[in-house]
């Protein structure tokens, strides 16, 4: 998807368009009528820039497709790109040969960066045509959430969360590639806003080995007896590895001293249950996290002041001496053995130095 854009003026009155950061190999379509189609652009260096079509074809516009998760292995290339507009600043990437087998176009061979011998006007573009048993997340704040909408006949629509379980997202995930046979089911996905349109899959039963959702027991498309408010999400845990076992975080809060308690294990992060939580269980949190010296208030039901957490309860039961330098070190259940919902998660407040 499209960056957002900021327009801000110079000294000169001219205008430029600031774009939020972007990672090498990170791609956008621009100029498309829809999300599938659009001239390729490329980051390099933060800076978006176009790609040459000399030599451009199928092979190539498919892996594009593939890396931004639009179709199933199916693209098709547009050269001359002037459907979409012709590209401004640098042009990156030139006479790019792709096998098929790249997860990112910047992968594939092609000449040097910025050695090149084209003009905008050979700009290439690529339309994603999804394809049957496609899927995508619509609604969620992330890429790794939403309300799960399944391709049919080039026609998107939902699916009922009749037997919706964990089984099935971990599908949904996997085939959406977001995450390693982690995820985590949302039934009656408010959240995500409830869909529009036909609702295509309903009584989904995975086993947990298929590549696609569509190729799980359900009943024939379009037989159904759900309504709207019925249409089933995933939240995709995806991995951090930059966090390691034992690590911890706080989310939602106003300020850095506050949040939802959130421990990584096995470069996931999950909440904390708050049965038995209590001011010892706290301190320990803002020691570990330095927010303060050995001061710190449990909140419990931290749902209602830094909203619910998603995906795995890592700790319950737990019960802290004050002498240990992590959370994870204290006494608990074992690790996800827990009996709470996410309205138990367990939260902080985190005195600051100096502070009462």
């Amino acid at each position: 998807p499209l960056l957002s854009t900021t327009t801000v003026t110079i000294d000169d009155n001219r205008e430029r368009e600031c774009y939020k950061p972007c990672v090498d190999g990170d791609l956008r379509l621009v100029g498309g009528n829809t999300e599938y189609e659009g001239r390729v652009e490329v980051c390099v260096s933060q800076e978006w820039s176009t790609v040459c079509r000399d030599g451009w074809d199928i092979t190539d516009a498919t892996v594009v497709c593939n890396q931004l998760r639009l179709s199933n292995n199916t693209g098709y290339l547009v050269r001359y790109a002037y459907d979409y507009g012709i590209g401004r600043g640098p042009i990156f990437l030139n006479d790019v040969d792709c096998s098929g087998d790249e997860e990112r176009l910047i992968d594939c061979e092609h000449n040097e960066i910025s050695v090149r011998d084209c003009d905008h006007f050979q700009d290439a573009g690529v339309y994603c045509s999804p394809t049957n048993g496609d899927l995508r997340l619509v609604g969620g704040d992330t890429e790794y959430e939403g309300r799960v909408e399944v391709c049919v006949s080039r026609e998107w629509g939902t699916v009922c969360d009749d037997g919706w379980d964990i089984t099935d997202a971990r599908v949904v995930c996997n085939q959406l590639r977001l995450s390693n046979n982690t995820g985590y089911l949302v039934r009656h996905a408010y959240d995500y806003g409830i869909g529009r349109g036909p609702i295509f899959l309903d009584d989904v039963d995975c086993s947990g080995d298929e590549e696609r959702l569509i190729d799980c027991e359900h009943n024939e498309i379009s037989v159904h007896n759900c309504n709207h408010y019925h249409d089933a999400g995933v939240y995709c845990s995806p991995r951090d590895k930059s966090c390691v076992d034992g690590d911890l975080r706080l989310v939602g809060g106003d300020t850095e001293y506050e949040g939802r308690v959130e421990v990584c294990v096995s470069q996931e992060w999950g909440t904390v249950c708050d049965d038995g939580w209590d001011i010892t269980d706290a301190r320990v949190v803002c020691n570990q996290l330095r927010l303060s010296n050995n001061t710190g208030y449990p909140v419990r039901y931290a749902y209602y002041d830094y909203g619910m957490g998603r995906g795995p309860i890592f700790l319950d039961d737990v019960d802290c001496s004050g002498d240990e330098e992590r959370l994870i070190d204290c006494e608990h259940n074992g690790i996800s053995v827990h009996d709470c919902y996410h309205y138990q998660d367990a939260g902080v407040y985190c005195s600051p130095r100096g502070l009462p």
